[in-house]
């Protein structure tokens, strides 16, 4: 049995999200798993910081704090980010815990805003369907069919 026939099987049976399966035909099951409806963080790419950095004056500030923070700590900090933002090919990913926290410490020692913040987290969240958030692709009703055992 292929994985996508066992995962899709594993969906529709348990019903994690209460999405109804149960009652939808092959293909309102498609369509269900097609669209969407969820969230996830996705990484946040060098284009992308660079172009946050610039309104608010937000680039600026970090890269005062290289020379003008308070201590070694938000020297630190300020640079891991001015490199981050100026470094072509990087990316900054908000699921990792350490990436959030120096993010959080940005807001603290006042180099950038809360409303900052937020607009960055806005950049990062990414709609998504179900099937990719099962790291499956293209489900079609004959694999709904299969995973129902009506095949």
């Amino acid at each position: 049995m292929s994985r996508k026939i066992d995962v899709i099987r594993e969906e529709i049976t348990s019903d994690p999200l209460n999405r109804g399966y149960a009652s939808m035909s092959d293909a309102e099951v498609v369509v269900s798993l097609g669209s969407l409806t969820r969230k996830r963080i996705k990484e946040i790419s060098s284009a992308e910081l660079l172009a946050w950095s610039v309104f608010g004056g937000r680039l600026a500030s970090i890269k005062d704090g290289i020379s003008g923070g308070s201590d070694n700590i938000e020297k630190s900090l300020c640079e891991a980010a001015y490199l981050m933002i100026r470094r072509d090919g990087t990316s900054l990913d908000l699921n990792l815990e350490d990436r959030v926290i120096m993010l959080n410490a940005l807001i603290s020692f006042g180099r950038i805003t809360q409303e900052d913040a937020d607009e960055l987290w806005e950049v990062a969240w990414e709609d998504i369907s179900r099937s990719r958030e099962l790291d499956i692709s293209d489900v079609t009703e004959a694999h709904v069919r299969n995973a129902r055992g009506e095949n």
